[in-house]
């Protein structure tokens, strides 16, 4: 019989009984293979890419909030092309990074979505680094491929999301601001590491 272990009491009763298990400890080799293993997936996700293309998709989202957020985000894509070494162009439409070609394969997709709710203000924000792929699969029959397909679509290879709710249009703006910015600069961070030699 496992041992259990309370994590959070109220009125002298357990709410969560989990088995108690032994910690795993790891070592420093661990924590650099970790690190060697996440370099490398950098370098494989962003070392080819030639630019990226900054896509703004904010549905039906208050204009004030829309707009305040595409613009801020928008204007981060300079530093970016400066810093990354990278052309960086915007668009609010996904057929222009998709079907003009001018790069066809890399997009940060920022999404906004809000609430519809009367007076009830809410916005997730999503910026995601994504890239269109055509892959070949296998189709198995049993446990043996008999044949192949090709598959289309996004591949999602970085995400970083935030959520603000209260007060109005302008202060949810005022909020997420700071954030959007972070976020854009940690993947920035992020892309810029992936890209060295």
């Amino acid at each position: 019989m496992s041992r259990l272990s309370c994590l959070y009491a109220v009125s002298a009763a357990c709410l969560l009984l989990v088995p108690s298990v032994a910690a795993q400890r790891w070592s420093a080799k661990d924590s650099l293979d970790a690190l060697v293993r996440i370099r490398q997936e950098r370098k494989d996700n962003f070392s080819k890419w030639t630019g990226v293309f900054f896509y703004c998709d904010v549905g039906d989202a208050d204009r004030v909030v829309g707009d305040g957020l595409c613009e801020l985000f928008f204007g981060e894509a300079p530093s970016f092309s400066r810093v990354a070494g990278v052309r960086a162009d915007t668009t609010r439409h996904a057929e222009t990074g998709i079907f003009v070609g001018l790069l066809p394969n890399a997009q940060l997709l920022f999404e906004l979505k809000a609430t519809a709710v009367p007076g009830v203000p809410a916005v997730s924000i999503s910026i995601r680094a994504r890239k269109r792929v055509d892959a070949v699969t296998r189709i198995f029959k049993g446990s043996e491929p008999t044949d192949t397909t090709t598959r289309h679509g996004d591949l999602i290879l970085w995400e970083q999301s935030a959520i603000a709710s209260g007060g109005t249009a302008r202060d949810l703006v005022s909020a997420l601001s700071p954030v959007l910015k972070d976020i854009v600069r940690e993947f920035m961070a992020d892309f810029v590491e992936g890209r060295r030699p």
